[in-house]
C-alpha cells in the first residue's frame, strides 16, 4: 500500500512497511532513522474506544505520476439531500408560522370591530 503527502505543491509517495498498535505513551517507534526518509501516520484505535494508537509507517519512494491521486473534493449525494430537506423544512415552517400569525391577526381585528360596533350601538 502507498500513501501520499502533499507539501507545498510537491506530492511525495510513501510505501507502507510497518503497521503497529501501541499504547498512547509508547513513542519508541517514532524515532528518527538516519539515512531514511520515513513518515508515520498516527490515529486512535479501536474505533469508539480510542485506548491505543495505530501507527502506519512508510518509506519514501519515487512518485508514480500515472497513479498519483487527484486532489478534488466531492459533495456527497446524502449531503445534498440533507441540505435540500433542511431548506424545505424551514420553508414549510415559515409558511405555517406566517399563516398562524395572519389568522390570529384577523381574529383580533374582528373582535375589535365587534366591540367597536357594540359601543357605537349603545351610545
Amino acid at each position: 500500500d502507498y500513501f501520499y503527502i502533499d507539501v507545498q505543491g510537491d506530492t511525495m509517495r510513501y510505501r507502507v512497511f510497518r503497521i503497529s498498535v501501541v499504547d498512547p505513551q509508547d513513542i519508541s517507534l517514532l524515532q528518527r532513522e538516519p539515512g531514511r526518509d520515513l513518515a508515520t501516520l498516527l490515529t486512535c484505535t479501536p474505533y469508539g474506544v480510542n485506548s491505543h494508537r495505530l501507527l502506519v509507517t512508510g518509506y519514501r519512494v519515487l512518485p508514480d505520476p500515472a497513479h498519483a491521486p487527484e486532489d478534488h473534493l466531492q459533495w456527497p449525494l446524502w449531503m445534498t439531500l440533507f441540505v435540500a430537506a433542511m431548506i424545505l423544512s424551514l420553508l414549510i415552517i415559515s409558511i405555517m408560522v406566517t399563516g398562524y400569525l395572519q389568522k390570529r391577526k384577523n381574529k383580533s381585528d374582528l373582535r375589535g370591530k365587534h366591540i367597536l360596533r357594540e359601543t357605537c350601538l349603545r351610545d
